[in-house]
């Protein structure tokens, strides 16, 4: 059991390979439905391009933000023992 207690918080090739293949797929899904939502907020104002930048200035930092937190995520997730 000691050794166990050693390889908690290590992270293999194969869990960071795990890891980031949950990270890409749900990072491309939050980034289309930010891009969807930005595109359908700027024409359905009718803005032109002032009301795309605004838009993407207003959802941009929220879903890079996401991105981040599903990488905390993932990789906590994979660090953790399998009880």
């Amino acid at each position: 059991m000691a050794d166990n207690a050693a390889t908690v918080g290590t992270l293999s090739a194969a869990a960071l390979f795990t890891a980031i293949a949950a990270m890409v797929l749900v990072d491309l899904q939050i980034i289309a439905v930010a891009g969807a939502a930005i595109w359908a907020i700027a024409s359905h104002v009718h803005s032109g391009l002032t009301g795309l930048v605004v838009a993407a200035a207003i959802i941009g930092p929220v879903a890079l933000w996401l991105c981040w937190q599903v990488g905390v995520m993932a990789i906590a997730a994979e660090r953790a023992d399998a009880d």
